[in-house]
């Protein structure tokens, strides 16, 4: 079996893995990179009309929003996704729908899988697939910590290779640490009478600061994660505090630029200490770690985690699990 790096390696967006198998094609996420010039998986035509099934991890755009651009494409795949990110997407083709929070389940003589929730927002998952006798394991984005977000904790997993969610490469970001700063910044502006406005994503990691926050009336959200067209009039009076990656060219990345805003990651994925944690727990023959630019792996220790470039192949050498 190979796989083939379509989109997420070396960069932030366009999550996207081909698995070719001589009786099954599969593609995991499907997603694309948003910026000045959208980008959408690298895959060539025959690639996309041979695929038999897409698995999605969530709703976000980096991991489904290239789904309408593929089927534009020529592709006839089945989609496999959670009934909840079915929804978010507002998806109405054919396709899996899975309503449980985690299980498995056979498609074909060559494939089956399982899934847990992935931690991440509502509906997310991690896939573990095996095909013909090859064991794949894909994080998605993956967060053991949410406050909001139940996650199935990957634990005692066999895989002949693990595609892990590194989206924080190796940027020592810890939670606790986060919210310490995140609460300061609210007691401080509200002494001064300001009010702060979290931008958020319409799924995900809003659910975790409003918990966190606890109605606090000095605390607004908006659901527009890079301010696409600019701060409201409603939300003038705000100090503005980005919790997550800003885009190139967006209002975001020129707010945090010239100072009228802050950015303060709240982690809703993995860093690469995580990763290696992650691979103690369990018995993986390969780890591939996706989701992030290499200059957040400078003078990192991958401990033989590989960093692939778009377009790689990799050739899976099966191990039955036994």
């Amino acid at each position: 079996m190979k796989i083939i790096f379509a989109g997420g390696v070396g960069e932030h967006g366009r999550n996207c893995f081909l698995l070719q198998h001589e009786h099954i094609n599969i593609l995991l996420d499907c997603g694309l990179k948003k910026g000045p010039i959208v980008e959408y998986p690298v895959l060539a035509s025959d690639q996309i009309k041979a695929l038999d099934f897409i698995f999605i991890t969530h709703s976000h755009a980096d991991h489904s929003g290239a789904i309408a651009w593929i089927q534009n494409r020529g592709c006839k795949a089945k989609l496999v996704m959670t009934s909840m990110t079915k929804q978010q997407i507002e998806y109405t083709g054919d396709g899996i729908y899975l309503d449980t929070n985690k299980g498995n389940m056979e498609l074909s003589p060559y494939l089956s899988f399982s899934w847990g929730r992935s931690g991440h927002c509502d509906g997310s998952v991690w896939y573990r697939l095996t095909i013909g006798n090859s064991n794949i394991l894909y994080s998605g984005d993956y967060q053991e910590h949410s406050l909001a977000y139940t996650c199935d904790t990957i634990r005692n997993q066999f895989a002949d290779v693990a595609i892990l969610d590194c989206a924080y490469g190796n940027r020592p970001l810890r939670i606790e640490e986060s919210i310490q700063r995140l609460k300061k910044v609210v007691a401080t502006n509200q002494f001064e009478g300001q009010r702060t406005l979290f931008p958020v994503p319409k799924f995900g990691r809003g659910k975790d600061l409003e918990l966190l926050f606890n109605k606090n009336s000095w605390v607004s959200y908006i659901k527009n994660p890079q301010l696409k067209g600019g701060l409201p009039p409603a939300f003038a009076d705000c100090r503005v505090v980005f919790t997550g990656s800003v885009e190139r060219g967006s209002f975001a990345e020129q707010a945090v630029l010239d100072g009228t805003a802050q950015l303060i990651y709240y982690p809703v994925h993995m860093t690469l200490d995580d990763v290696q944690l992650l691979r103690s727990l369990n018995n993986f023959k390969h780890t591939v770690v996706f989701h992030s630019g290499l200059a957040f792996f400078e003078d990192a220790d991958l401990n033989g985690a590989l960093i692939p470039s778009l377009g790689d192949q990799f050739e899976v050498e099966p191990t039955f699990d036994l």
